[in-house]
């Protein structure tokens, strides 16, 4: 794929685009889009191939938004991992699994 040129090039921050995330949001769009992720320097660079041309320009502003929503979960989820943890402990303590909840 790499020979070819890509149709859409995206760059993004790699301190605040973790390429995790954005490989999760290039798999929600793989029906339309395929994305080859490498790293520049600080940066994430993003081959957007459209599988079908006449919808590249909406698959690539629903990518963006896809990526935004998907580094707003991550932030998220790490930022409440102690409360979910604690809820959880908290839950399974109560069905009588462990020794220690019963």
């Amino acid at each position: 794929m790499s020979d070819s040129q890509p149709d859409a090039v995206i760059s993004l921050d790699a301190a605040t685009h973790p390429a995790d995330v954005v490989q999760r949001a290039a798999y929600r769009f793989s029906d339309v889009v395929t994305v080859e992720i490498s790293r520049d320097g600080d940066n994430l660079i993003c081959k957007v191939y459209a599988r079908e041309p006449q919808r590249l320009d909406t698959a690539v502003h629903d990518l963006r938004s896809e990526i935004v929503d998907q580094v707003l979960r991550a932030r998220i989820r790490e930022e409440t991992q102690d409360v979910r943890n604690l809820v959880l402990a908290v839950a399974f303590s109560r069905t009588g699994l462990s020794e220690s909840g019963a």
